[in-house]
């Protein structure tokens, strides 16, 4: 089934754009008790429904809204106006979503929990560990750990499988081979056909390209020198020096940056250690077997499979984890082991984090709201597309409206049947002379039809062998198209006549294509009826309210100028912004300290 996109904005809000842009309207403002100036993201301005929005939530909302749909007209008006409709229509789906029970699944409920925990564990990490761990760093600490000098050295290298073979290749360069021929004849390693060439520089007192003891046995050779065979990770591997120089001069600043860099990661890895301790992952590995075995073949088992400090983990979390992380799920138990103590690591980050009242300031709370909308509205959504379905037959009759293509004898017989159930044999008789003869369908239908079950003037569609039982098929397949079929009288004395409208021999040439688009055109049309009834009842049950005017106004300006800037400026450098996604992994890894410095 073709997925769509959640459509959130069925169609426009006039009711909006007449509330936020006509001074004119009465808006219900109270500025009673109105905050101050620090207080001011905290005002509520917009109430949909039974939601009331603060700035900040319609700051977040309109934000995110503008970036993924931005203005096609540099009219901040426009933008305005759009964002906002949209901004209204997600808060009704999400209301509609709830009235729906959507947020009571299971499933739902664990992902949001785990969603929750990477958010604030994350945001924890950044922002009070980080700096933490900046406060702790002296100056007297960088200079401990700086070199003695700062040498750079650039090098060709030939990587072989043993250290007997890198031997004989370092003999034959002593020899008079060519260094970088040889490595693109026989170098195992992915220099190897760019002549061995290393990119990257040895940079002492720098994070090591390879183990500690590589590194500092490439600095023991000069300038021309073919080291002795060293073991490194890809194999047994001979370097050529071809450059070295002195950098004290050049890179003294990026070297204390570095190790800046680097004394602020162990200290991060110190305090997680004393977190992780603080609150241990305690697995209930029976309750971990109990849930993937129950787990096989239908709804796993959502109970409680572990503890982290006095916190509850349980198996659903574990799953929306793997999900979370875009990791396939474990095929022994031991990988679910290992995926609980992974999880572990940022759960006890949240623990830490919540015990020092991390998460109770208001924009955490609201964020988490945020996060736990836009969950409910995705799995609504999800739910509605899994709830329509198209049949078969549907697609036959949109196929045979958009193809002219010819058949193919040799495939499955499709009808296009219009059916009656007269009263006996006699009545199912005259009718059929009655069609022979030329009288229009509907006529006879009205005449002769007992069954007010059928659709309107008995229309069928298109159907299919499986469709019909062997004696309606016998009957059908030797009528002519554009003719009545015989009478078949039923065991309670009624008699079905068929009307075969078209009889289709096989699916012709594209039809794959044709089906393919045929089915998706029908199930986007669909979606749109079902989005259209939810937004014309949404609009009556959950109206919406502009509580301050002005002060949405003036602000909604500012953001337009704020995300236009930011978008040129990710234009320029290529990159995003960095910020928390629900809906991607965020992994807590401290980043690699490596430097490719060049020498300035």
């Amino acid at each position: 089934m073709v997925r769509m996109k959640c459509r959130f904005r069925y169609m426009g809000l006039g009711v909006l754009l007449f509330l936020v842009l006509s001074p004119a309207v009465s808006c219900s403002v109270d500025n009673s008790g109105k905050p101050d100036r620090n207080g001011e993201m905290e005002t509520v301005v917009v109430k949909i429904g039974d939601l009331s929005l603060s700035l900040l939530e319609v700051q977040w909302i309109f934000e995110s809204i503008y970036e993924k749909h931005p203005p096609s007209v540099d009219d901040n008006r426009s933008a305005m106006i759009t964002a906002l409709e949209a901004l209204a229509n997600e808060m009704i789906f999400y209301q509609q979503a709830l009235a729906a029970g959507i947020h009571r699944d299971s499933v739902l409920q664990a992902r949001v929990s785990m969603i929750n925990k990477q958010f604030i564990a994350d945001k924890y990490l950044k922002s009070v560990l980080n700096s933490e761990a900046a406060n702790r760093i002296r100056n007297v600490d960088i200079q401990d750990r700086e070199p003695l000098s700062y040498e750079m050295v650039e090098v060709h290298q030939i990587t072989l499988p043993s250290k007997e073979a890198a031997e004989t290749a370092r003999k034959w360069i002593l020899n008079g081979d060519d260094f970088s021929e040889l490595a693109k004849e026989i170098s195992i390693d992915p220099s190897g056909p760019a002549g061995g060439k290393v990119n990257m520089k040895f940079i002492r007192g720098a994070y090591p390209i390879f183990s500690e003891e590589v590194h500092e046995s490439i600095f023991s050779y000069k300038k021309n020198d073919i080291t002795e065979p060293l073991d490194t990770e890809m194999g047994w591997t001979i370097f050529r020096i071809d450059n070295r120089e002195d950098l004290s001069a050049k890179v003294t600043s990026s070297i204390k940056e570095r190790i800046r860099h680097d004394l602020v990661n162990e200290q991060i890895s110190e305090m997680k250690e004393s977190i992780y301790l603080k609150f241990p992952l305690k697995l209930d590995q029976e309750a971990l077997e109990k849930a993937l075995f129950q787990g096989e073949g239908g709804t796993p088992d959502s109970g409680v499979v572990g503890k982290i400090g006095d916190r509850e983990v349980s198996f659903l979390e574990v799953k929306a984890y793997l999900e979370w992380t875009n990791s396939r799920e474990p095929d022994s138990l031991e990988g679910w082991i290992s995926t609980v103590e992974d999880m572990s690591s940022n759960v006890s980050l949240y623990a830490e984090a919540m015990e020092k009242g991390f998460g109770s300031s208001y924009e955490i709370v609201k964020l988490l709201e945020y996060f736990y909308q836009q969950e409910v509205r995705k799995a609504y959504a999800q739910s509605l597309e899994e709830s329509t379905v198209v049949q078969d037959k549907d697609v036959w009759e949109r196929y045979l409206e958009s193809s002219g293509a010819r058949l193919d004898p040799d495939s499955t017989d499709w009808y296009r049947l219009a059916k009656l159930v007269a009263k006996n044999k006699d009545a199912a008789e005259k009718a059929v002379v009655d069609l022979k003869t030329g009288k229009a369908w509907e006529e006879v239908y009205l005449k002769y039809n007992s069954d007010a079950k059928l659709p309107d003037n008995g229309t069928l569609g298109m159907v299919t062998i499986s469709d019909l039982s062997w004696e309606e098929y016998a009957v059908i397949s030797g009528t002519q198209p554009g003719s009545p079929s015989l009478p078949i009288i039923s065991e309670g004395g009624t008699a079905v006549v068929f009307l075969v409208e078209k009889r289709i021999d096989g699916r012709g040439a594209g039809f794959d294509e044709l089906e393919k688009s045929s089915r998706d055109e029908i199930f986007t049309e669909r979606m749109e009826e079902v989005y259209k009834k939810l937004y014309e009842e949404g609009v009556k049950r959950y109206p919406v309210e502009i509580l301050d005017h002005d002060l949405l106004n003036k602000n909604v300006t500012k953001w337009i100028a704020k995300l236009k800037e930011k978008s040129d400026k990710r234009r320029l450098r290529g990159g995003n912004s960095g910020s928390f996604d629900p809906h991607k992994p965020n992994p807590h890894s401290d980043s690699d300290p490596r430097l490719e410095q060049e020498g300035n």
